[in-house]
């Protein structure tokens, strides 16, 4: 009698059949990023010789997730030869970042390396490191990994290091916005890190390079972004700052959704609520009181997530009640986006109120929004691991399915607990082909950490 397969040799198996379903699928963007998703998680399940396989299909996408995954799996050597396959053809990039694609790898190498404890490995991948951009942040990643390891020490000299990479990076090419980038990374790692004066002081160094750049959607792009950074890093006053130094506000939507979410989630209530309302948009006034609601929702405020989602819901309707794009509305695009935020905070019954309120055109509007409810649903419930909730939700959908990441989500669970082949007939169809792919990938990779793999999604 042949013996039962093992975890890992199961997830293995599970990842070639994913492979299979995957590259039936007829758009080849999706196609080739899923495909390089699955040979990420065949090189993290030591299945070597499969993911150069199926990497070599696909080119860099393929190499630089296989390289991940090969650091994932403690196999440096075998990464930093993965990583080495990636080619630039791009004169314009060979001019601005030299090979980027091959240095971003490299850092995350060196990253994947750090977490696991493997500060030799790092170093290996950082001394291959060309461009001083990336440099600067796989060094800021070596001294967060240090810092949690309790060598105080030798983190206080990696971030010095990095801060003498991101003053070399303004030499290069890219100058300023490279300084910026670089700068932007050590303030994110000392902020996950809680040093909040480290982490100002590197995104301060960051902002003096701004009055070198043309004032125009660039610039504001950047300043958005280093908002939303400053935010996540706990610093919302200096975020505000960056917003304020826009041009066009309107290009600071996303920040200033996201400095309203960071406040609530560090509990200054009153100063997320006054944020909020003082954003002057009807549309990301909303997001910034459902982003609010779903902070509350998570950590079981009832109370406030229900008044934060009203505000929201007030917001919305002040938008105009004709024109918007396809089915929608201004106004109900606007609700519409509650009703999301809401679902995928597993407020059922408060997402179908808000969607009382739209003005749905026909029968084939109504189904869509009903689907794009419950698969909030499903999403939020099996991200939660309970998969019984979300299959139930699923089975409310009429025709529009859920997310790839619901099933995913649930495939992680599922294969945690080692349920793969009870929960294999109730996944999506053969011929939903990335939803099919996504949900056999998750079981492998749940398998995997109930082997010990490295793999943790």
């Amino acid at each position: 009698m042949e013996a039962e397969p093992t975890d890992l040799e199961r997830a293995r198996r599970l990842l070639i059949e994913a492979k299979v379903v995957a590259e039936r699928m007829s758009d080849a963007g999706p196609r080739h990023a899923l495909v390089a998703k699955i040979a990420g998680a065949q090189a993290a399940a030591g299945d070597r010789q499969a993911a150069l396989a199926t990497a070599a299909g696909i080119g860099n996408s393929g190499w630089k997730a296989v390289a991940e995954g090969l650091a994932d799996a403690g196999d440096v050597s075998a990464a930093l030869d993965a990583a080495g396959k990636i080619a630039t053809h791009s004169t314009q990039e060979r001019m601005l970042l030299g090979n980027g694609g091959r240095d971003d790898a490299l850092r995350e190498i060196a990253r994947r390396s750090a977490r696991r404890g493997d500060f030799k490995g790092a170093v290996r991948a950082m001394d291959k490191i060309v461009h001083p951009m990336f440099l600067a942040g796989a060094l800021a990643d070596l001294g967060e990994a240090q810092a949690r390891a309790g060598d105080t020490a030798a983190a206080r000299r990696s971030f010095q290091v990095a801060a003498l990479a991101a003053e070399r990076s303004r030499l290069t090419v890219l100058g300023a916005l490279a300084r910026i980038t670089a700068y932007e990374e050590i303030g994110k790692a000392q902020g996950r890190l809680g040093d909040r004066a480290a982490a100002i002081a590197a995104f301060d160094a960051a902002l003096t390079a701004v009055p070198s750049l043309p004032k125009d959607n660039g610039r504001d792009n950047l300043l958005a972004a280093h908002a939303s950074a400053r935010a996540e890093a706990g610093d919302c006053d200096g975020a505000r700052r960056a917003l304020k130094a826009m041009g066009n506000p309107g290009q600071a939507r996303r920040a200033e959704v996201t400095v309203v979410r960071c406040l609530t989630e560090a509990g200054l209530n009153d100063r997320a609520s006054e944020t909020a309302a003082g954003i002057f948009e009807d549309q990301t006034r909303a997001d910034g009181f459902a982003a609010m609601g779903a902070v509350y929702a998570r950590h079981g405020d009832a109370a406030r997530a229900a008044a934060a989602f009203e505000r929201a819901v007030e917001a919305a309707e002040k938008r105009p009640r004709n024109d918007g794009s396809g089915p929608f509305s201004f106004r109900d695009e606007a609700l519409m986006g509650v009703v999301l935020a809401q679902a995928l905070a597993g407020d059922r019954d408060g997402a179908l109120r808000t969607a009382d309120r739209m003005v749905l055109r026909n029968a084939a509007t109504a189904d869509y929004v009903n689907d794009a409810i419950y698969g909030r649903l499903a999403t939020a419930r099996a991200q939660a691991g309970d998969s019984e909730a979300a299959l139930a939700s699923v089975a409310q959908i009429r025709g529009f399915p859920p997310p790839p990441e619901m099933w995913r989500a649930l495939g992680v669970t599922e294969g945690r607990r080692g349920n793969v082949d009870a929960v294999l007939p109730r996944g999506p169809a053969e011929r939903d082909e990335e939803r099919r792919a996504e949900f056999l990938m998750g079981l492998a990779e749940g398998l995997m950490a109930r082997a010990g793999g490295a793999r943790q999604p």
